[in-house]
C-alpha cells in the first residue's frame, strides 16, 4: 500500500513531505534541529624523536557534523596559538621534550562537544655534553706512549671517533681510535699533530655529535749517542772521577745535557758540570759512590726528545778506620799482644811496625811478641789498608 492511499489524500504538484506527514498528525511543527556529535578521530599524533635544533610537527585528522576547531597541548597545557590540525614546533631544546595531544572540538547550532587525541611522546637527542676534555702534551719523547682521554654524558648510546688534524684515524690501525681514551705507542715524530675526539649521541634512530677541544701532541726526535760513559770506575778517596757521554743532535736540533746520581739529576748549583757532557767530580769522596748516568736532550723546532745514557757506576775506596791500639805491660821472657780492629770498604791488610820500621812477617790484626826482652820495649803501630 503506499502513503497516499493509507491517509486518503493526494500529494499536489510540489507538495513537500514536511507538510504531509503534518497534516497526518492533526497538528503544526517546525523540523528538529540537528545533534552535535562527537568529533571522530581518525589519525592520531605519532610518537617523535628528533635532534636539537630541528622541528617537529604533529597532526590529527578529525571528522565531525558540525565546524571543527583545535587546541594542541604539551603536557596537559594549552599552547598559544597551536591551533591547526597540524602543529609545528619552534626549534627544539631539551625543554621541549615531552607529551602532545590535541583538544578536537565539533560545534553546531551552538553547542560543542571535545574530545582529547592520544599523547605523542616527543624525545629529543641533545648533543653529548664533554665534561672532560683530552690534555694537550707538548713534549713527548720518540718511542715514548701518551694517551688522550675524554668524559662525556648524553641521553642515548655514546660513540666516539678520535681524529688526527681533522682526520679520523681508523680503528683498523689503533683500536683505541674508538674508544674514550685514545692510546698511541712508540711514538714517532709522525704521530705530532693535533687531535679531538667526535662523541655522537645515538637515540631512537637519531644522532647528534659533540667536538672535544683540540690536544696537542709534540713528539720530541731522540738525539744518538756515539760514546757512553765507562761502565765502571774506582778511585781513592780524594781522586778526581769523571763520566763522559758523546752524543749527535738529530735534525738539526740542539743538544742538552744533565746528569744524573741513582737517578736524581744533579743540581747545576752543586757542580757546573753536570749540565756537560763531561761530569767531573774533582775530590770523590765515600757520599759520591753511586750509579751515575746522562739524560741527552735534543731539542728540534720546539720540541726535545730526551735519550738516557747507559749506567756508570763509580766506587771510592775509602781508607779504613782503624780503632786505638791499647799499651801493653810485660815482664822479661813474658808475652803480649796488640789486636788492630778495623773496618773499611773493601778488602783490608795489616802491616805492624816498631818505630815506623816493618816488622817482617807481621801481616794479621793481631800482633803477639813472645820471650819479651828489654829490646822489645818501643812504640809498636799497625798500617791498615
Amino acid at each position: 500500500m503506499h502513503l497516499n492511499d493509507r491517509i486518503g489524500l493526494r500529494l499536489a504538484a510540489g507538495a513537500s513531505l514536511a507538510a504531509l506527514v503534518a497534516c497526518g498528525g492533526g497538528s503544526t511543527s517546525s523540523s528538529t534541529p540537528a545533534t552535535t556529535s562527537s568529533p571522530a578521530i581518525s589519525q592520531q599524533p605519532q610518537d617523535q624523536t628528533k635532534v636539537a635544533g630541528q622541528t617537529a610537527t604533529f597532526t590529527v585528522a578529525a571528522l565531525g557534523n558540525g565546524t571543527l576547531s583545535y587546541q594542541w597541548q604539551k603536557d596537559g597545557a594549552n599552547i598559544p596559538g597551536a591551533t591547526a590540525a597540524a602543529y609545528t614546533t619552534p626549534a627544539l631544546t631539551a625543554s621541549d621534550a615531552g607529551a602532545y595531544a590535541c583538544r578536537v572540538t565539533n560545534a553546531l547550532n551552538g553547542s560543542q562537544v571535545t574530545v582529547l587525541s592520544s599523547a605523542a611522546s616527543l624525545v629529543v637527542n641533545t648533543p653529548p655534553v664533554i665534561s672532560a676534555q683530552p690534555a694537550s702534551n707538548p713534549a713527548i719523547t720518540q718511542g715514548g706512549t701518551v694517551s688522550f682521554s675524554v668524559v662525556a654524558k648524553g641521553n642515548g648510546t655514546l660513540s666516539y671517533q678520535w681524529q688526527k688534524n681533522g682526520l679520523a684515524i681508523p680503528a683498523s690501525a689503533n683500536a683505541s681510535a674508538v674508544k674514550a681514551t685514545l692510546v698511541l705507542s712508540n711514538l714517532q715524530p709522525s704521530d705530532a699533530g693535533t687531535y679531538t675526539c667526535a662523541v655522537t649521541a645515538t637515540l631512537n634512530g637519531t644522532t647528534t655529535t659533540t667536538s672535544s677541544a683540540p690536544a696537542v701532541l709534540g713528539v720530541g726526535q731522540l738525539p744518538t749517542i756515539t760514546t757512553q760513559p765507562q761502565a765502571q770506575q774506582t778511585v781513592v778517596q780524594g781522586a778526581p772521577a769523571s763520566f763522559t757521554v758523546v752524543a749527535a743532535p738529530t735534525s738539526g736540533g740542539t743538544l742538552s745535557f744533565q746528569w744524573r746520581k741513582n737517578g736524581v739529576d744533579i743540581p747545576a748549583t752543586a757542580n757546573a758540570s753536570a749540565a756537560t757532557p763531561t761530569l767531573t767530580l774533582a775530590s770523590a769522596q765515600g757520599t759520591d759512590a753511586g750509579t751515575y748516568s746522562c739524560a741527552v736532550t735534543n731539542t728540534a723546532s720546539g720540541t726535545a726528545g730526551v735519550l738516557a745514557s747507559t749506567d756508570a757506576v763509580l766506587a771510592v775506596n775509602v781508607p779504613p778506620t782503624v780503632a786505638p791500639i791499647s799499651g801493653q805491660t810485660g815482664g822479661q821472657g813474658g808475652s803480649v799482644t796488640f789486636t788492630a780492629v778495623a773496618t773499611g770498604n773493601g778488602a783490608l791488610s795489616y802491616q805492624w811496625q816498631k818505630n815506623g820500621v816493618d816488622i817482617p812477617g807481621a801481616t794479621q790484626a793481631v800482633l803477639t811478641l813472645s820471650n819479651l826482652q828489654v829490646s822489645a820495649a818501643d812504640a809498636y803501630d799497625c798500617v791498615v789498608t
